[in-house]
């Protein structure tokens, strides 16, 4: 991790598209804020569905964006995969 955000109400962090990992630095201080924060992220195991899938390679959509379009860790919305095959027939 190499960078972090500061929401509107003072919370550190990772990853602006999930709110649920964060830090409050106001509180415990930048450092100690920065310091404790990677321990805070749980990233998801690699889905089935991504695990099985030919294309995954070349997807470019990470475990957040899939979470914020289908409310699951473990779902990809078809636009995603019908893009890794439009870049897959592009390189083949």
């Amino acid at each position: 991790m190499s960078s972090y955000t500061l929401s509107w109400d003072g919370k550190m962090l990772p990853c602006q598209i999930l709110g649920c990992f964060y830090n409050e630095p106001f509180n415990e201080g930048f450092q100690k804020s920065w310091d404790k924060l990677p321990s805070k992220i749980k990233v998801p195991d690699e889905n089935n569905m991504c695990q099985r899938c030919s294309l995954s390679r070349f997807c470019s959509s990470c475990f957040a964006s899939r979470f914020i379009e289908t409310g699951k860790f473990d779902e990809c919305p078809q636009y995603i995969y019908e893009d890794a095959s439009h870049v897959y027939n592009l390189i083949k």
